[in-house]
C-alpha cells in the first residue's frame, strides 16, 4: 500500500514539472495604513479587527500614515487614496486601495496566496471594493 501512495507522489510532481509550491500561510502579512480622521477608514479598522479573528495565522500590523517606517512606505508606494491594505511576504505584494468588505478581503487574500504559489513575483494593485477613497 506505501509503495502505491509514493509511485502516486512522484507522479504528481513529475506531471506538475516538479512546481507545486506549498505558501506558508504564516509567511503572510497584512499592512494596514490608515488615517485617523479618514471616515472609510474607521469603517475599515473594524473589518480588519474581523481578519485578524478570522485569520491567525496571518500577522497584521495597525500603522496609522504618519507612524509608517520606510519599508511600510515602500509597501503603499504607488497607491492613491486611504484606507490601504498590502498583503506581501518576501518579493511578492499585492496592494488594496479604499473601503472594502470583510468577504472581498478574504477573496483578495485566497487570491494572493494563488499568486505566491504561481511563482508570480512583484506587485499586484487592487482597486478592490473601493466604494469610498479618501486622498
Amino acid at each position: 500500500m506505501m509503495r502505491y501512495v509514493v509511485i502516486t507522489l512522484i507522479l504528481v510532481v513529475l506531471m506538475t514539472g516538479g512546481s507545486s509550491v506549498i505558501v506558508e500561510a504564516s509567511d503572510i502579512k497584512l499592512l494596514f495604513s490608515y488615517s485617523l480622521e479618514c471616515p472609510h477608514c474607521s469603517y475599515q479598522k473594524s473589518i480588519i479587527g474581523e481578519f485578524k479573528k478570522n485569520h491567525p495565522e496571518v500577522d497584521v500590523k495597525c500603522v496609522g500614515y504618519c507612524n509608517l517606517n520606510s519599508e511600510q512606505r515602500e509597501l503603499i508606494k504607488g497607491t492613491s487614496g486611504h484606507p490601504v491594505m498590502v498583503y506581501y511576504s518576501r518579493y511578492h505584494i499585492r496592494q488594496v486601495v479604499g473601503e472594502t468588505s470583510l468577504s472581498a478581503l478574504d477573496k483578495e487574500y485566497d487570491a494572493f496566496k494563488k499568486q505566491m504559489a504561481g511563482r508570480e513575483e512583484g506587485i499586484s494593485m487592487v482597486a478592490s471594493g473601493s466604494r469610498s477613497v479618501c486622498f
